[in-house]
């Protein structure tokens, strides 16, 4: 383990913590009313391929999870979905999940 002789063993807790549990990214779901994403960007709608591709590839990675049914997660937020080329690779595409729609009741507004 490349942290076992780091000096700061509360550090080493919380990499570690977050790592394997989920990072906290300081997210007030008491003092913010968030509202579900009602659709997708555009460029969803037109590279619906890219939009699954990618979702498939995240799920079987094990980074995301899903589909989920919403009435069994209440306090899950949906989030708008987009794609935007590759910076140096126009031919791929990158999935966005836009955390800050809608504005002013996104999942970024409740982050100070």
């Amino acid at each position: 383990m490349c942290l076992q002789h780091h000096p700061d063993s509360a550090f080493v807790h919380y990499i570690i913590s977050g790592l394997t549990q989920g990072f906290r990214i300081g997210f007030s779901y008491h003092d913010h009313s968030c509202s579900p994403a009602t659709s997708n960007h555009p460029s969803a709608i037109e590279h619906p391929s890219v939009i699954s591709e990618s979702l498939n590839t995240e799920v079987m990675k094990g980074r995301l999870i899903g589909p989920l049914d919403p009435r069994a997660y209440p306090y899950v937020m949906v989030s708008s979905l987009g794609a935007v080329p590759k910076k140096h690779c126009l031919d791929k595409w990158r999935l966005i999940l836009d955390l800050s729609h809608p504005k002013g009741a996104s999942v970024n507004d409740g982050i100070d």
